[in-house]
This record gives structure tokens, C-alpha cells and sequence, in this order.
């Protein structure tokens, strides 16, 4: 199986940016979902 634990961590980057653009835009639904994805993706990191 290739190494993904940098996929994963680019995508928590470009999550949480989301998250804080969405937050700005006051578009507080995206913010939460694009903060939790962004999480979830931290936390496959300790998995992998």
C-alpha cells in the first residue's frame, strides 16, 4: 500500500483554510463541516 500520510495532510491543510475562508464569509454551516472533515483527517494521520 503507498504512503498517503502526506495526501492526508495536504487535505487537512486545504480543509481547515475552507473552514476559516467559510468562517469569514459567515457561512457558519460550511465552516463546521470543513472544520470537522479537517479533524478527521488529522486523526487518519495517527492511524496511518
Amino acid at each position: 500500500m503507498p504512503e498517503r500520510s502526506k495526501d492526508w495532510l495536504n487535505q487537512a491543510l486545504k480543509d481547515l483554510e475552507h473552514a476559516k475562508l467559510s468562517l469569514e464569509h459567515k457561512n457558519y454551516e460550511w465552516a463546521c463541516f470543513a472544520s470537522h472533515q479537517e479533524v478527521i483527517a488529522k486523526e487518519t494521520l495517527w492511524v496511518i
